[in-house]
């Protein structure tokens, strides 16, 4: 949950908003929006774990609409946005089953295009038990048997070159990869090529096996933790 100083940095973006958001009907949204997204955090602190996730679920909404009309990726003539942009089919037994659907226009792809990143293909749906192992949060609770492929986390370490990582901690490394290949580093790298922004990377491995370095060309070395 945001408080304390999150939400003090927070309060300081609504007096002075960044980005495109600097003036005018953009400013006013991103000041309505980021306004609205810290009283739903305050309702979820009162609310029992039944609701709590659909205040939490608003407050992430007008968060996005916030960084949507702050970005410089959005032009004056698309940041206005209607639609949660993704919708959800639970007709199923098993959670890991629900599918995700992305939408061509509404909040979910518009907060993608304002952050730079490629949103879910459109018209796709996608199950819950490929997307969850994405949230780099819940890698301790996998909700599928088999050993999924979680999200790395990429942490900048002596500073950027360029938009390059020129240092970085990468985290999230599941437990069981020590288990299962111990100290060998052909089945170490065999594990992290299926991640393709490591695939033609060196991998050098510290002995016995605590922490991995990961070099390609172009970028500095990266323990890997």
């Amino acid at each position: 949950m945001v408080t304390g100083t999150l939400l003090r940095s927070l309060r300081a973006l609504r007096f002075d908003p960044p980005g495109y958001a600097k003036q005018g009907a953009r400013r006013a949204m991103f000041q309505a929006a980021l306004e609205q997204c810290e009283q739903f955090l305050a309702a979820a602190r009162e609310a029992g774990y039944a609701t709590r996730p659909v205040q939490l679920f608003y407050a992430l909404s007008q968060a996005g609409r916030a960084v949507v009309a702050a970005s410089p990726h959005i032009s004056n003539q698309h940041w206005r946005v209607s639609g949660h942009g993704m919708t959800v089919d639970t007709n199923f037994s098993n959670a890991v089953d629900v599918t995700v659907t992305a939408a061509k226009t509404g909040l979910y792809p518009a907060v993608a295009s304002a952050l730079g990143v490629e949103p879910l293909v459109s018209g796709e749906a996608i199950p819950l038990g490929q997307l969850w192992p994405l949230l780099p949060e819940v890698a301790g609770f996998p909700i599928v048997t088999e050993r999924p492929l979680p999200a790395l986390l990429f942490f900048p370490g002596s500073g950027l070159a360029g938009e390059s990582f020129s240092q970085a901690e990468i985290s999230w490394i599941p437990p069981w990869l020590k288990e299962q290949h111990g100290d060998d580093p052909v089945r170490v790298k065999t594990h992290l090529d299926r991640y393709p922004a490591l695939v033609d990377s060196e991998l050098v491995l510290s002995q016995p096996l605590g922490s991995l370095r990961w070099r390609s060309a172009g970028h500095g070395s990266m323990p890997l933790t």
